[in-house]
């Protein structure tokens, strides 16, 4: 899977670059990041139980949470809360973005069918290839980057912003979003909202201009029962 460089660059700046943009963003500390990032083995399992700290938490923390001075919370060893504080006192609750590290694992058999190895964070011909380049880690990056963005040129928040960072989404959340409001949320503030992944921003999707698409819902699911009483037939 791959994350079009032009589609990260929006992301986080909320701009339609050109194509030289991109092609000069490729060196860039986001994308640096985002390929380190998808090199780090976050596959569930065997990440979740009891694996040491992960390494994208160092990752995280040395290249945006420590040198903009933002305070960070590590949780359980695997779970991380980034915290942007307003300098001033504030009983705004907290607005929390969601963003989880793990990713599935790659079938048996399948990795000589990517175009990059599924774990080589590849960055070439405008795309940063690897597992976990769309489904979440890009996301996490941009939500950082876009603060850094925003601290330079001034901007003061009037709430608390929050990045959680969880290590099983994709297995159901139980060592994740579940521990963190069960155990943990009360510590750091209940939330006014919460954004979780979002969805994508397509760059040229309609030529010369970018789409991004704005999600409002969440799938769910419903199990349902169902007897049938009748004559038998074919099927």
């Amino acid at each position: 899977m791959r994350a079009s460089v032009a589609s990260l660059l929006v992301s986080l700046t909320l701009l339609a670059p050109t194509a030289d943009a991109a092609e000069d963003f490729v060196d860039s500390r986001p994308v640096r990041v985002l390929a380190d990032y998808l090199r780090v083995d976050t596959v569930v399992p065997p990440i979740i139980p009891e694996s040491p700290t992960p390494g994208y938490i160092p990752l995280l923390v040395e290249n945006y949470a420590r040198p903009l001075g933002l305070t960070w919370e590590i949780m359980d060893g695997r779970m991380l809360l980034v915290r942007w504080k307003p300098e001033q006192p504030t009983e705004k609750a907290p607005m929390l973005f969601l963003n989880h590290a793990d990713v599935v694992p790659v079938d048996h058999g399948e990795a000589d069918e990517w175009t990059h190895p599924p774990f080589a964070g590849k960055v070439t011909g405008g795309f940063i290839w690897g597992r976990g380049a769309i489904d979440n880690k890009s996301s996490g990056v941009a939500i950082l980057e876009a603060i850094a963005r925003l601290k330079a040129e001034g901007v003061e928040p009037d709430r608390e912003i929050q990045l959680l960072v969880t290590p099983d989404e994709e297995i159901g959340g139980e060592h994740g979003a579940r521990r963190y409001i069960e155990t943990f949320m009360e510590s750091f503030g209940r939330p006014a909202f919460v954004l979780d992944e979002g969805s994508y921003v397509v760059p040229d999707f309609v030529k010369g201009k970018n789409q991004a698409m704005v999600a409002v819902g969440e799938k769910s699911y419903l199990t349902i029962r169902v007897s049938v009483e009748g004559h038998g037939g074919h099927s």
